[in-house]
């Protein structure tokens, strides 16, 4: 099999942070931002001159690479950098054979006279001697993007060679599963589309034996496979692999499509041939649904109430559970709740909590993955409390949306 290394594909990608507070030394106009210097590929090599950069001749951003776990060649490392609330990343390609940048490391970096190119469909400098990358500051944070594979797949020049975390993913093919991480493995996280994992065959984790689902943290890497371009995820090291536990169940993650009830009341709606309870709750299809997209349409449970509102499985799962997953957010402008979640082993009879109670919903949907260990039949819910009316001080009972929800069988 023949062996691509991150700055040749890529390979590990380094991951780089993108911190607002990088600094470097120098006129500001030597410096051209990642993402202007990928414009100027239009399909061809690009080499790269003070003219066709505008005066600018270096750039900056953070090490994203982790060259201990040898997915990268020696010598190669990976930027991320910040322009007005974009973060963008790069593969540059220096001539020297030894490891010296890395995660964290702030860099300048002086690209006159190297050369712009697509290795494999991805973007790369090359051509950088060793003594044209300043080191600024080590250790510097850096924060994954939060994505979904619809994301990525949708917009691939934008996540390209950037750290980037998926909630909630699970292996597509069950013969994935129980398997070694090394090659391409297909994973979904109930977003509409499907994305490649890729790990070397030299990877410090490559023998790692997969699970049936698990979040995933990784640097994407475009590539071209024949007369099309996809997007692969790329883990750095082991710990980019994050809440492990057992396969979805089929018929999860629950989307709330292809059903409707437009009002609060109490009442069943059938979803994927399974029936849900919903008490004070319904399904919303408002533009200002914290929906998961492309999604057209979230659960969304009623305000200001005294009395509590559930969304309920009125079935039961007969592989326990090892986790559950759903994204959450308020309706609209709304005020935050408080909610929790809740299971059952005897079929609804009683309930149990699990966590603490979440009181964080705002206006930009969040991930929740709750880690458990639930044997025999299983049911769960969501519960809203109701608390009153929103004051705003004391109070904050505001309309919660709830999406993609999931459960993972404990086998």
């Amino acid at each position: 099999m023949k062996k691509i290394y991150l700055l040749a594909l890529l390979t590990t990608v380094v991951l780089l942070g993108c911190d607002k507070r990088e600094y470097y030394q120098g006129d500001p106009s030597s410096i051209i931002a990642i993402s202007d210097l990928k414009k100027l590929f239009k399909g061809s090599d690009v080499g790269l001159n003070k003219t066709n950069m505008k005066g600018a001749y270096q750039i900056r951003g953070i090490v994203i690479s982790e060259p201990s776990n040898g997915n990268i060649a020696p010598g190669a490392f990976i930027l991320q950098g910040y322009k007005k609330g974009a973060v963008r990343g790069i593969g540059i390609a220096t001539n020297s054979t030894s490891t010296t940048y890395q995660y964290g490391d702030s860099v300048v970096v002086t690209i006159d006279g190297a050369t712009l190119k697509s290795v494999n469909g991805s973007l790369q400098v090359t051509g950088v001697a060793a003594d044209k990358v300043q080191k600024i500051s080590a250790n510097n944070t850096v924060n994954p993007v939060e994505v979904t594979a619809y994301m990525l797949d949708s917009l691939k020049n934008n996540y390209e060679c950037t750290l980037v975390k998926i909630n909630a993913a699970y292996f597509i093919n069950a013969a994935d599963v129980n398997q070694p991480y090394k090659g391409d493995k297909e994973i979904s996280d109930g977003s509409t589309r499907n994305i490649k994992l890729h790990t070397e065959e030299g990877a410090s984790f490559a023998n790692k034996l997969t699970k049936g689902s698990a979040t995933f943290l990784g640097i994407p890497i475009v590539a071209n496979t024949g007369s099309a371009t996809e997007i692969k995820l790329w883990p750095r090291s082991e710990n980019d692999i994050l809440n492990e536990a057992g396969a979805v169940y089929a018929g999860f993650p629950e989307s709330f499509e292809g059903a409707t009830k437009t009002s609060y009341a109490t009442a069943t709606v059938t979803l994927n041939s399974r029936v849900w309870n919903f008490a004070n709750s319904m399904l919303g299809a408002s533009s200002t649904d914290r929906k998961l997209p492309p999604t057209l349409q979230a659960v969304r449970f009623n305000q200001n109430l005294t009395t509590s509102a559930y969304l309920q499985m009125n079935f039961n799962l007969t592989q326990g559970a090892s986790k559950v997953t759903f994204t959450y957010g308020s309706f609209s402008t709304d005020a935050s709740s408080s909610f929790e979640l809740q299971y059952s082993i005897n079929s609804g009879t009683s309930w149990t909590s699990i966590g603490n109670v979440i009181t964080d919903a705002s206006s930009t949907y969040k991930y929740i993955t709750y880690m458990v260990n639930i044997s025999g039949n299983v049911r769960f819910r969501i519960h809203k409390l109701g608390l009153g009316t929103t004051d705003n001080i004391t109070v904050f009972n505001g309309r919660l949306n709830v999406d993609n929800f999931a459960v993972y069988a404990n086998n």
